[in-house]
């Protein structure tokens, strides 16, 4: 599902309704694969409440087929779901602004995995608490994916102490070079 929110973000709409439909057939953990049975729309309201901020407020419908604990017969699983999140989507460093937006960007990931297998990655700054931190998203391809319905898998962590730590290290191998020219 992806939803355009040029509109929204710029200024030319303050809010937008979606009804977007749910398009697995199965839901899959690391132990098992339960059939979706029955599945309703996902009802989305998305409101600009800032710059680059949207609040997203939504609920959907599945009833899986799942294995009973006791007997193991299928058992029709009925889940609702609410949404009702904040999202800041000015939380990334002004100088990584526009390469976040550009490797975010749905068209460019579709592009590369029409052509790669590789996952893409992109280390940046994230304010977090109060604070800009080094932060890794990594896009891969999801085991449902297919050309019709591509699903990505979207990773996101601190590494921070890996990325200083590596700083840290080159800039000691770059003096240990300069101290053995010197001698």
């Amino acid at each position: 599902m992806l939803i355009d929110l040029r509109n929204l973000l710029s200024g030319a709409k303050d809010d937008m309704t979606v009804s977007a439909p749910l398009e697995m057939e199965t839901f899959r953990t690391a132990l098992a694969e339960y059939p979706v049975m029955e599945k309703q729309p996902v009802e989305l309201v998305l409101t600009r409440t800032g710059k680059d901020k949207l609040h997203i407020s939504g609920n959907g419908f599945v009833a899986l087929e799942i294995p009973c604990d006791r007997c193991l017969e299928p058992v029709r699983t009925e889940m609702h779901f609410d949404i009702d999140k904040y999202i800041d989507m000015g939380v990334v460093h002004p100088e990584d602004a526009g390469t976040y937006r550009d490797f975010a960007n749905p068209d460019r990931v579709l592009e590369h995995f029409r052509n790669n297998k590789k996952s893409l990655r992109l280390i940046f700054r994230r304010l977090l608490d109060g604070e800009y931190k080094w932060m890794e998203l990594v896009v891969s391809k999801s085991k449902d994916y297919s050309d019709e319905i591509p699903v990505f898998i979207y990773y996101l962590r601190e590494v921070r102490y890996i990325y200083e730590d590596t700083m840290v290290s080159e800039i000691e191998k770059k003096k240990q070079t300069i101290y053995s020219q010197g001698k």
